[in-house]
């Protein structure tokens, strides 16, 4: 049996997503993959402070910091994927909509909507708001929660919906997507992939497999597309 590891440190966006690949590859390949989830603002506090980790994913402007940083070699780094901002209820719903409109009717006549305070897709949901001229009138209905909690509010009945990218989304049973932000408002989020320079050669054959056009279908079915190096 083979006793590789590899410490890979994943955002919570990713982390639905990472739960059905990395077995995945675990199981195929005989290594041990150890994930820490994180919020993607923490991934370069994580790495300065010593952390044990061999691989990351996490927004493009974090790696740049990570390398800056002394962190990682720029040849290891590569875009990974990009998730729309999208918004999920309990339950089983109509197909999602993806005009401004309807965005703005949806969000208007929900009673509270979950966000993540500190985190990337928090930041563009009230970006969105920004856009869409509804910081005010939804002020009040807004929670703001930790890195996991949009996800568990809608599930436990706090919030009515939840601001999350599609990755976060897709993956869960028990919710479905009632809406997902439509590409005029630059509502996305993307991601990017970086190596220790002292990464073993497993965690490049992981890195390698990670971006695979192969997997290109599967990501798709989990919220994510694939988009241009940065």
């Amino acid at each position: 049996m083979s006793n590789q590891v590899i410490n890979f440190i994943v955002p919570i966006a990713l982390k639905e997503m990472m739960e059905h690949l990395v077995p995945i590859y675990q199981h195929a390949n005989g290594v041990t993959i150890n994930v820490v989830h994180v919020l993607n603002p923490e991934v370069p506090g994580l790495i300065a402070d010593k952390a044990a980790w061999d691989i990351a994913i996490t927004n493009p402007c974090y790696v740049e910091g990570i390398i800056i940083a002394g962190h990682a070699n720029r040849s290891s780094c590569h875009t990974f994927a990009r998730a729309p901002l999208a918004f999920c209820a309990k339950g089983a719903h109509g197909p999602a909509a993806q005009s401004v409109d309807v965005l703005v009717r949806i969000l208007r006549s929900a009673r509270s909507i979950a966000l993540t305070g500190t985190g990337t897709s928090g930041d563009t949901f009230r970006d969105v708001l920004r856009q869409l001229n509804l910081g005010d009138d939804l002020s009040e209905r807004l929670l703001f929660l930790e890195g996991g909690g949009p996800m568990k509010a809608v599930l436990d009945g706090r919030a009515e919906l939840a601001a999350l990218p599609l990755t976060n989304i897709a993956p869960m049973d028990g919710v479905s997507v009632v809406a997902i932000c439509p590409t005029e408002l630059n509502a996305h989020i993307d991601f990017a992939l970086c190596m220790s320079p002292s990464a073993a050669k497993v965690t490049h054959d992981f890195s390698a497999w990670l971006l695979n056009e192969a997997l290109n279908e599967q990501l798709e079915q989990l919220g994510a597309v694939r988009c241009n190096e940065q």
